[in-house]
């Protein structure tokens, strides 16, 4: 019986289920081989995942699965994301309003849009509503950490994407905007202050929704 892997190196075998425990968001071995087996998963050529326009924006779309705040932490933490505990205080908050089936539209406004002192939170807000970006929902930032993982963020020229949500008072009294942060300890799902007159480095880009149907 021939093998049609019996010349390919282990290495690249090795690769390419890690390749597919990726895109399944699966951390065992076995079941993401079964998953596409079975048909379950197909696999097909991919597009580029997003487009960067001639002013430097980018933009992707998601789309909601109905996940609530609460399923997406161990949904989350099967496909090896981290989350912080003030994340969590987000996601099971009753700001957080799933949707599923809906369609998003998303910008994100790099850092090196704004000039140093005009990279606070209250100018971006001011700057994104004249381009007419409207205020993403919570869930958006939880579908962008499946979407990108870090490797991709750091392709962008960005190190943080913060979801420009409306911010959400944490038990401390501060407030908070979900944020998909790359770090050389793991891919977080993690919040950054939302107050006004909070300012930014040009290494963050800002996510806002343009529409959603």
């Amino acid at each position: 019986m021939d093998f049609a892997i019996a010349k390919t190196e282990v290495g690249k075998l090795n690769a390419l289920v890690k390749k597919i425990m990726q895109q399944t968001g699966v951390r065992d071995p076995g079941e993401a081989i079964r998953l596409v087996n079975s048909g379950e998963w197909v696999l097909k050529k991919s597009s580029p995942k997003w487009t960067v326009n001639p002013d430097g924006a980018i933009t992707l779309t998601l789309e909601s699965d109905g996940t609530t705040g609460e399923q997406w932490i161990p949904k989350l933490k099967a496909a090896g994301k981290r989350i912080s505990d003030y994340t969590k205080q987000v996601l099971l908050s009753d700001a957080f309003k799933p949707t599923k089936d809906v369609i998003y539209q998303i910008t994100i406004m790099p850092g090196g849009f704004f000039s140093g002192q005009k990279r606070e939170t209250s100018n971006i807000r001011a700057q994104a509503k004249q381009y007419g970006l409207g205020i993403p929902p919570l869930e958006t930032a939880c579908l962008l950490r499946l979407f990108l993982a870090d490797e991709e963020i750091k392709q962008l020229g960005l190190l943080v994407l913060v979801v420009m949500s409306d911010p959400v008072e944490n038990s401390d009294g501060n407030l908070d905007l979900l944020s998909v942060s790359s770090s050389s300890e793991g891919e977080w799902l993690d919040v950054c202050w939302g107050f006004p007159d909070c300012r930014w480095a040009g290494s963050y880009g800002f996510v806002f929704g343009v529409s959603a149907s």
